[in-house]
This record gives structure tokens, sequence and C-alpha cells, in this order.
């Protein structure tokens, strides 16, 4: 659910707006009379996008825009208004909007393209966050693996390829979960009793999430087979680890065997207060394995999570890896500076860890998911220093959007320095890239690229020393 705060001194317009946003499932909407009650309300309460006028007293929708941008760094916000001049529209995305929709016309199908604008900035910033959020993670200097989740090691759209094949191949149903049962994955080929009957019900699915806990708990020595605490069809489980970390649990089941019994599973429809006719015919259909059979399938599953996990933890000690490299480059930087009689010497050393280092991050697939399901352009820069100054800097990676907005392929990108991509001297943006670098403060512009010639909005953040990263997206 995305929960928006809208902001206008009418409060007519304020309740219709609500009302027409609401309308929209996913949308919740609180609302503020002006731009310090809206101040107020953010310094309290979380909110997923701000919605304001821009003619208001006291503080009006550019001014509100600064507020915001300087508290609250990059939370979505969109200019609605019906101020129809140009220079409110520049002065909005100059200050950093995510979007600016003008008043006016049939009201429903204005507030459909409101609603989609809010659903685009927050999916965006949500998209921005976890970038951050895995560069962080992955290149933590720490040793353990203590503070990282499954999210920050897999891609879920390949673990669940994986997932979907495996059931496919086996005939089991299958699931990967948090350690208290939430899912993480959608359920792969789960049977009619199970997914339509015992979940719908609370105590079935609250059964459910208990059962799939306890199956897959942490237990290295193989797979953790059972008839599940919710109906009794054969289930199974393994855990997925980082390292000494369990992150989640891979469960599998809902078969029966030539030995159920039929009377006792049946009883189980009355405890949880489902139907008992429905439970008796979707009984029925539930796929048959012998228990050798399904002892073999989760043999196979424990196989397949030990190397996933072996896979994650080796993904993690390589990024980790490049991140100790890239640290001892910036320390070689800094005593290439205080030796002056060892220049090119030091110069070569640098090249070649340099050189180690693209390489690496060109093998390491972890980094691509980071970049490869982004619609904006994202690469990623180290700074390069002359006696202490800021003088250029280098592209470590790039993603295909990027590649698509420059017009040059990777191979022309990657290794270069930006005044030889741009054909400029200083190369664009330097000075915010290093008011980044320097401060360690997120900047969001929207600003006319001097190498493209096309006014694009750009996030700028620091995820560790010396190195910037950047995200472009056209207006």
């Amino acid at each position: 659910m995305i929960t928006v705060l809208t902001v206008d001194d009418e409060p007519t317009l304020l309740e219709v707006g609500r009302l027409f946003l609401e309308r929209m499932s996913d949308i919740t909407v609180e609302t503020a009379s002006s731009g310090k009650e809206a101040l107020s309300l953010l310094e309290s309460h979380p909110y997923d996008a701000i919605i304001s006028d821009y003619d208001m007293p006291e503080m009006n929708g550019i001014e509100l825009l600064h507020e915001v941008r300087s508290r609250f760094s990059d939370l979505p916000f969109i200019l609605f208004t019906g101020k129809g001049r140009e220079s409110v529209a520049i002065d909005a995305l100059n200050a950093g909007a995510d979007f600016y929709l003008q008043k006016g016309g049939d009201p429903r199908s204005q507030y459909v393209e409101l609603a989609s604008n809010v659903r685009q900035a927050v999916r965006r910033k949500l998209a921005e966050d976890a970038i951050k959020h895995k560069i962080v993670s992955l290149t933590s200097p720490e040793s353990d693996t203590g503070s990282l989740t499954f999210y920050d090691v897999f891609s879920l759209d390949d673990i669940q390829e994986i997932q979907d094949a495996f059931s496919s191949a086996t005939g089991v149903a299958s699931i990967i979960t948090e350690l208290d049962g939430t899912p993480i994955t959608k359920p792969s080929n789960f049977c009619h009793l199970c997914n339509n009957i015992i979940r719908k019900t609370e105590k079935g699915q609250k059964n459910c999430y208990i059962s799939d806990a306890v199956l897959g708990r942490y237990h290295p020595e193989g797979p953790v087979i059972s008839p599940c605490l919710s109906g009794g069809l054969w289930d199974a489980g393994t855990s997925i680890s980082i390292g000494t970390r369990h992150v989640a649990n891979w469960l599998i089941g809902q078969v029966l065997d030539e030995q159920a019994d039929y009377d006792r599973m049946l009883l189980y429809a009355d405890e949880i207060g489902a139907d008992r006719n429905e439970f008796s015919e979707a009984l029925a259909e539930v796929p048959k394995m012998s228990k050798k059979q399904f002892q073999k399938v989760s043999e196979t599953l424990f196989v397949i999570a030990s190397q996933l996990s072996l896979q994650g933890l080796q993904n993690v000690q390589q990024a980790r890896e490049i991140s100790r490299r890239e640290r001892v480059e910036s320390d070689l930087r800094a005593a290439y500076e205080q030796i002056a009689g060892a220049e090119e010497e030091l110069r070569e050393q640098l090249d070649e860890i340099r050189q180690a280092n693209l390489y690496a991050h060109q093998q390491e697939q972890q980094y691509r998911t980071l970049f490869m399901h982004m619609s904006e352009g994202h690469a990623i820069r180290e700074l390069i220093t002359d006696g202490g100054v800021v003088t250029d800097y280098r592209f470590i990676d790039v993603n295909p959007a990027f590649e698509q907005l420059v017009g040059k392929h990777r191979d022309q990108i990657v290794g270069v320095t930006g005044s030889e991509v741009f054909h400029m001297a200083p190369p664009p943006f330097l000075d915010i890239f290093t008011k980044v670098s320097e401060t360690g403060t997120p900047v969001v512009s929207v600003i006319e690229h001097p190498g493209l010639h096309r006014e694009l909005r750009i996030s700028v953040f620091k995820p560790y020393k010396g190195v910037v990263g950047t995200i472009f997206s056209e207006l």
C-alpha cells in the first residue's frame, strides 16, 4: 500500500483528491492544508510520496519542495497545480520534483494519470534504495555475514525460475520462505487443497507458516521430511545459508503416499473451519507419490539448496574482495602523493590493480544483477585526483540503459575517463560528483547534460570512498 500526503490550501480540492486517489486499491491519502503543516507531519509520519499544490499562502509548492529536499532527501514529490506557466514547471523540476502535472480537464483521467505518476516515482525510489543497499551490503568490509539477507545475495527472478523448474520436473509443490514461514517466492505447483482451502482459513494459514518454519530449520545433515502440521500431506524442507547465517527455507511437498489416512485428514477440515465436502474433493486431487520417491526428491532439493548456499557465500566473498582491492587502490593513491621520486612505478602498479578490478567487475555476475532490470541509465565512477584535487573520473561499470543514453558501447566507456568519453575537460558534472564524494550527501537534480545536449534527471550517491554512483533518466 502506498501512503501519500497531499497538500493544498483548498479543503474541497483536498477532499476530492483524496476520494479519487483512494478509489485506487493501492493508495491511501492523508492531507495537509499548508506547507508548514505538511513539514510537521513529515517529521512524525512515514510517507511514500507527496502531492502538493503550487499557489499557497506563506509557503508555495516550490518552497515546500526545497524544504523537503533539504530535510528528507529523495522522497518522491509531485507538483499538482492549476498554474500553467512554463516557468513553474521548470522551477519544479530543477528543484528536484519527480513530476509536474497541471490541473484541469476530466477529473477521472487526470487522477488516473496522477496515481500513475505516484506509482512510478515510488517504484523508482525503491529501485534506487535497493541498489544502494546491495552495494553497501555486498562490499561491506566486515568478515562475517550477520547482516546479510536473502535479497542481498540472490536475484528473486533467477531463484523463482529455478524453483519453478524444480517443481515442474519433480511434480511437487515448492516455495521459499523467511525463517518464520513468510513467503519469499511465489508458490510453484501448489495443489488446490493447500492453496485455495487450507491456506484460505486463518488457522490453516497459521499452521502452514509454523510447519514451514519447522521443516526449513537449519539442518546441515540433510533434508527434514515429515507430514506437515497443517493437514498431514508429506512435506520436506531444507535451509539456505550464507556462511553461518540461515537466511531462508526451501519447502517442497503437498503429496500423498499409499498409506494416507483420509478419514483423519478430513477431521482437519473441521479443525480449521473449512468446508468438509470441498476439502474431500480437493484431497482426492492431491498428487500421489511413494515415500521412497519423495525421499529421493527431497535429497535432490538438499543438494541444490547446498549449492545455492555455497554460491551465495562465494558471491559475497568476491564482492568484498573487489571492495578490498578498491580500498587498497585508494591507499596506494595516497602513498603516490607522498613519494615524489616513485611516480612512474606507482602509476604502473595502480594501473595493474585497476585493470584487475575492472576484470573482476566484468566477471562478477552479482554486480550485473544490480543493473539489468533498470530502465534508467546507471554508472559507477571512481574519482581521479591530482595533488588532492579531483580532476577527472573513470567509469568502473555501466548498465545497458546508460550505453543507450550516451550512444556508446560499454567497451568504449568502461575504463575510460569522463573527459575522453564526452570529449570535454573537465568532464560533465565533476563538481557535483566531487561534492557528493566529500560530504556523503546524495544529490537529486534536473540538469542539462552538456555532452548529450538534453535535460536529464540525475541521482548521485556515494557507496564508498572515492567512488560515486549515478542514475540518469530522461524527462
